[in-house]
């Protein structure tokens, strides 16, 4: 009994020492990180004075920066000092003329593991400001995309979305591509709709590269275009119709339609609601409330009948918000279906019909 009481003890004091022990190392980290962000304010802007005096910064600034920076706590601290900086022409034209250091940092992390990599392209993302074009730049960030850490590769990703050339983006995405890397749709989708340029060019450079693009990515692209653009309909229009489309790609594609409505979908929406695959049946009858003429609230009072319980949910939605009239939904309350009135008249509740 004694010798379980002494081991108690024991494993309680290297308890104690384990928690003393780490309180003392974050007070070293945060105390260190604050005099290397005090470091750098000063450096910054004595920098930040010379451009004003329409002085250039000093090459031995670039090479200190090159030393310090290639450790990623001294590039942390950087990040903190640049992100409280206002953002005026003085500081625009530090950032370009620290553009070769950011050249020879791609390079030496390169080497280093995937979070400092990780961390690198994030700095990059969040200080390009379409500056730093040098392809020496993106070129080597290619290189980071051949791992399989979604963390790297969404970081190095936004890199790309903040540089001002549409084809490094699309030139990135053929490299997940060819490396057979599946990326996030929604990442993807996300991050094209936070590019700062011109999105119209980016849109029409992604659909020149599409068939060089994997499936998710093509996914990514697709919803992109969906929220920013009408002006695509003909040219997706002619890619659904076609064979072999990969499932996903089709269900997108009909949701491209639902936000941009095309009356030359309308057969094949109906014959998707025919289609032995119920994923297509389930989308075609959410897609179809955009579409309110009266063969299209005939097809959805058929789809109430449906056996899959998400598709007569998508087709009563839809259906109300057709121009459906009393006597369509009579006809569907009053019928012998009991699963196709229970689903219409909970959404008519619902609605407050």
């Amino acid at each position: 009994m004694i010798a379980v009481t002494y081991i108690y003890f024991f494993v309680c004091l290297l308890i104690m020492l384990f928690t003393i022990g780490y309180i003392v190392y974050q007070y070293y980290r945060r105390k260190t990180f604050k005099i290397r962000v005090v470091d750098f304010e000063a450096l910054i802007k004595h920098q930040l004075n010379l451009i004003r005096q329409d002085l250039p910064v000093a090459k031995s600034h670039e090479g200190m920066l090159i030393e310090r920076l290639a450790h990623v706590n001294q590039l942390t601290a950087f990040h903190a000092v640049l992100k409280e900086q206002v953002n005026d022409q003085a500081l625009k034209t530090y950032k370009l003329a620290i553009e070769s250091v950011i050249k020879k940092l791609v390079v030496i992390y390169e080497k280093r593991d995937d979070m400092q990599r990780a961390y690198l392209a994030y700095f990059i993302s969040q200080h390009a400001d379409g500056l730093w074009e040098n392809p020496v730049i993106y070129r080597t960030l290619f290189r980071y995309l051949d791992q399989p850490n979604i963390y790297l590769r969404e970081n190095v990703l936004k890199a790309f979305y903040q540089q001002q050339n549409p084809e490094w983006i699309a030139r990135a995405f053929e490299v997940l591509s060819k490396q057979h890397l599946v990326h996030n749709q929604k990442l993807i989708q996300d991050g094209l709709l936070s590019y700062p340029y011109d999105k119209q060019t980016l849109i029409q450079v992604l659909i020149n590269h599409y068939k060089s693009f994997n499936e998710s990515v093509n996914l990514g692209v697709i919803g992109f275009v969906t929220y920013e653009t009408d002006a695509y309909k003909d040219w997706f229009f002619e890619l659904i119709q076609g064979s072999n489309l990969p499932l996903e790609i089709e269900l997108k594609l009909c949701r491209y339609f639902k936000k941009h409505p095309d009356d030359r979908l309308k057969p094949y929406l109906f014959q998707s609601l025919k289609s032995h695959q119920v994923e297509k049946r389930i989308v075609a009858a959410d897609v179809l409330a955009s579409y309110c003429c009266d063969d299209v609230i005939q097809v959805l009072k058929a789809a109430l009948n449906d056996p899959n319980w998400y598709v007569r949910r998508n087709a009563s939605r839809s259906l109300l918000k057709t121009e459906v009239t009393m006597p369509d939904l009579l006809d569907v309350l009053t019928g012998k279906d009991r699963y196709a009135k229970e689903m219409l008249r909970y959404y008519l509740e619902r609605e407050g019909g």
